[in-house]
């Protein structure tokens, strides 16, 4: 399965960020990351941008090159609006996600979603979908203010507030331009 188009939108009632993914050719997955699955994933995207760079360079020239490839995608990467698909194979409630890996696989990232509900999604990330995946994780994270980068730099554990605390930001209205980036 490979991915045409990926949604964040953060969730304050559930302080949680629900992704939407679609596939060709008509499929969509909503999914429940926590604040832990995602920075989970931005580090994975990190590692495994850096590893697939160290099969053709040495390990410091791979992640500086990783980290110039991050801040293109950064600056070239445009948000547009979030065209939903017609089929829902995991049906309109989005699933919890309580798994995240990251493989390479004949040089080929393949991001495995474990999910509640006891099923693994593994989608293909083909040419430049995974920094564009980290910063979209990246974009919301900030969106919610949930400070990601300062605890990853700082390697301490990230964890999901506990329930009954407020949320971290107030509510964005979908499509609005604040609450939920979409990416081709």
């Amino acid at each position: 399965m490979s991915i045409k188009q990926m949604n964040a939108t953060y969730v304050p009632e559930e302080d949680r960020v629900m992704f939407r993914l679609t596939t060709h050719p008509s499929d969509e997955y909503r999914l429940w990351l926590t604040r832990a699955k995602v920075a989970e994933l931005m580090l994975l995207s990190d590692k495994v941008s850096v590893v697939r760079l160290q099969t053709q360079h040495l390990p410091q020239q791979a992640k500086a090159i990783a980290s110039f490839q991050q801040d293109h995608i950064k600056q070239t990467t445009q948000f547009t609006a979030f065209a939903p698909e017609s089929r829902l194979p995991l049906g309109e409630t989005p699933v919890l996600v309580h798994k995240t890996r990251i493989t390479l696989e004949q040089n080929v990232q393949v991001l495995h979603l474990e999910l509640a509900i006891g099923k693994t999604l593994s989608i293909r990330l083909t040419g430049d979908q995974l920094p564009k995946l980290r910063h979209l994780l990246q974009t919301i994270a900030e969106k919610a203010r949930w400070q990601l980068d300062a605890l990853m730099a700082s390697g301490l554990s990230v964890q999901s507030s506990p329930a009954g605390h407020p949320p971290a930001a107030p509510a964005t209205e979908p499509n609005s331009g604040t609450g939920t980036p979409t990416l081709h």
